[in-house]
């Protein structure tokens, strides 16, 4: 099966050790960088929000257009 987000992290790893070779602290001071320029809150699970079918409903919003809302 072919999933063309996959075939792409596929790549990417593949350029990133075709740069890097065996040396492990270079991927890993490369991530490090990438992770300093990207930075953001990790989610947590517990950041996370399941919506069970009940709470999910389409009205119209005041002022806006139809879209789904959480009551």
């Amino acid at each position: 099966m072919n999933d063309p987000v996959i075939d792409e992290v596929h790549r990417v790893r593949k350029v990133i050790a075709a740069e890097f070779g065996p040396d492990l602290n270079g991927i890993v001071e490369h991530y490090a960088k990438l992770e300093f320029r990207f930075k953001r809150k990790p989610i947590l699970p517990t950041d996370r929000r399941t919506k069970l079918c009940g709470e999910v409903t389409d009205q119209p919003l005041s002022g806006e257009g139809s879209s789904a809302a959480i009551r």
